[in-house]
C-alpha cells in the first residue's frame, strides 16, 4: 500500500510510505526554519516533486484551529485534537486519483503509534499513558485494539500549578489591569497583518510612562518606541483630536490630555484604535469596564507575538510567552489566568 501522510499544522510533516518502506519525510523547521514551523506550499510542492507515484491513501492528522485544544469554540482541523472515536474514512480524490482519506485524532493517533512502535504484537492488552501536549491520560488498549480512557491524570498540563484559573468577569480583569499588571488578551481568530487590534493583543493601564517602558521591554524593542491606546470609539473626541472612527489604527491623533502618558509621544500624538461594540464586543466591554475604574475608556494596545514571529496563536506558545515575559496573566476566550 502506498501511503501519503500529512501533519500540516504544528510540527509540520509530510511523509510518503510505499509497501511498508518510509521513501521520504519532509519537516517544516527543516532548513533552518523555525522550530514547530507547519507545512508550507513550497515543502508540499517539494514533496510533490519525490512522489514516483499516486498514492491509495491520504492521511491527514488530527488537530485544531484557534488558539487551542483548550479553547472551547475552537473548530477542529480533521478528525480534532481529542478524542478516542474521532476518525475520518471515506473516498476521495487526490490529483485527479481515487484514493482513500484517513483521518485521526491527535490523542487517538500518540496511541496508535505508540502502539504500533512498541515491543508488543498487535493483539496483545496493555495499558498506556500519553503525555503531549494538554493530555495526560491512562488508557487500556484490548486484545481487538480498542482504547479506553482510564482517567485524566492531570487537567491542563500546560498550565497546573502555574495559574490561578477563573471565568471570565470584565469587571475583575479591568480591576486587574487598573493596578498596573500587563495581560495577553486572546479572543477568537487573529487579525490579518500585523497590527493588534483586540484578538491578539498585551493590553495594560495607559497612565504611567514606566509602562511604556516595561511594555518595550517585552517587547524587546528600543525604549522610544510608542504604545498605541485602545479607545472606545464613543469616547474618542473626549481624549484625542479625533472624532472618527479608527478601527484599523491606521492614522495619527493629537492627544487633548496629559494623562495617558503610556500612549503619549514625544511630540503629543498617538496612533488610536477605536473600538464599538459590534466590532469587538469583548474588547468594548472591558474597556467600558476599565472606564467605569479610571474614567477613560483607553488602555495600551500592542501585539502579543514572539520577536520577528506572527501572531501567538497555540496554547502553549502562549503560556512560554507569559512565563518568559513575565506578564502578570492572559485571557483566552472566555477563560482569565492569573499568574501565581
Amino acid at each position: 500500500m502506498k501511503i501519503l501522510s500529512l501533519k500540516p499544522g504544528h510540527d509540520g510533516t509530510i511523509v510518503y510510505l510505499s509497501e511498508g518502506q518510509l521513501m521520504f519525510s519532509l519537516e517544516g523547521e527543516k532548513n533552518s526554519f523555525r522550530r514547530y514551523s507547519a507545512v508550507t506550499v513550497n515543502l508540499f510542492v517539494e514533496a510533490m516533486s519525490y512522489l514516483k507515484e499516486l498514492p491509495e491513501v491520504v492521511a491527514v492528522s488530527g488537530w485544531y484551529k484557534g488558539v487551542g485544544p483548550l479553547d472551547n469554540i475552537s473548530t477542529v482541523s480533521d478528525s480534532g485534537y481529542d478524542g478516542l472515536d474521532n476518525i475520518i474514512s471515506e473516498n476521495s480524490t487526490f490529483l485527479g486519483k481515487d484514493i482513500k482519506r484517513f483521518s485521526s485524532s491527535h490523542e487517538r493517533s500518540h496511541l496508535m503509534c505508540s502502539y504500533g512502535m512498541s515491543p508488543f504484537e498487535q493483539g496483545r492488552p496493555c495499558y498506556a499513558l500519553v503525555w503531549e501536549g494538554v493530555l495526560g491520560n491512562f488508557y487500556k488498549i484490548d486484545e481487538d485494539v480498542n482504547i479506553t480512557s482510564l482517567g485524566q491524570v492531570i487537567e491542563d498540563i500546560n498550565c497546573d500549578g502555574m495559574f490561578e484559573v477563573y471565568d471570565l468577569n470584565y469587571d475583575q480583569v479591568a480591576k486587574f489591569i487598573y493596578e498596573d499588571n500587563i495581560i495577553a488578551w486572546v479572543q477568537g481568530k487573529y487579525e490579518i497583518g500585523p497590527r493588534a487590534l483586540g484578538n491578539r493583543s498585551l493590553l495594560a493601564s495607559p497612565f504611567q510612562e514606566e509602562m511604556q517602558a516595561r511594555l518595550n521591554q517585552i517587547k524587546k524593542r528600543e525604549g522610544y518606541r510608542p504604545i498605541a491606546p485602545i479607545c472606545l470609539e464613543e469616547d474618542v473626541s473626549e481624549h484625542f483630536d479625533w472624532s472618527d472612527p479608527s478601527p484599523y489604527m491606521l492614522y495619527f491623533q493629537k492627544l487633548k490630555t496629559d494623562q495617558l502618558k503610556a500612549v503619549t509621544h514625544v511630540d503629543n500624538t498617538a496612533r488610536v484604535q477605536t473600538v464599538n461594540s459590534s466590532q469587538n464586543p469583548q474588547l468594548h466591554e472591558l474597556l467600558i469596564a476599565f472606564k467605569g475604574l479610571s474614567g477613560f475608556g483607553v488602555m495600551c494596545n500592542t501585539s502579543l507575538n514572539f520577536l520577528g514571529t506572527g501572531f501567538i496563536n497555540e496554547m502553549s506558545d502562549l503560556v512560554y510567552y507569559v512565563q518568559q515575559q513575565k506578564l502578570d496573566g492572559f485571557v483566552v476566550n472566555n477563560k482569565f489566568y492569573v499568574a501565581r
